[in-house]
């Protein structure tokens, strides 16, 4: 949402010769924060031998991640995942003028009825194949 969402906010907020620029800001301050999960934050974040409040930095730069701690790279491969298989699955029954919800009419201005569907149908699944938590409630 930073690109679409931010850019066209902030840039609504002020004049016209200057929309280029806060563009241009939020993808610079997008990939600031990128770096920043990667080098410091997850460190603080997700570190176990931090305290309660906040962690430390004995996980700069991904440090010490192992296979049992693949946060990020799970992240990383979900979302390549997401973008490769289900939405571009997904996506062409409503862009498409031979998709089934085309056909039936259903308009689709902004492409959210694509990521929401699809991210339903999947939560609905994995909640399938995961079946109850167990030891709660």
């Amino acid at each position: 949402m930073v690109f679409p969402g931010i850019s066209l906010f902030v840039g609504g907020l002020v004049r016209r010769k200057n929309i280029i620029s806060i563009y241009a800001q939020c993808v610079v301050i997008a990939a600031a924060a990128i770096l920043s999960w990667v080098t410091i934050s997850y460190s603080l974040a997700f570190s176990p031998t931090g305290g309660a409040f906040i962690g430390d930095l004995s996980r700069v730069g991904l440090t010490g991640i192992t296979p049992e701690s693949l946060f990020p790279a799970g992240a990383l491969l979900f979302g390549l995942w997401w973008a490769a298989l289900e939405y571009a699955s997904v996506a062409p029954w409503v862009w498409h003028s031979d998709g089934w919800w085309a056909k039936m009419g259903h308009i689709d201005w902004a492409g959210g009825t694509v990521v929401h569907v699809a991210a339903g149908f999947l939560g609905l699944a994995a909640t399938i194949v995961t079946g109850r938590r167990i030891g709660y409630g």
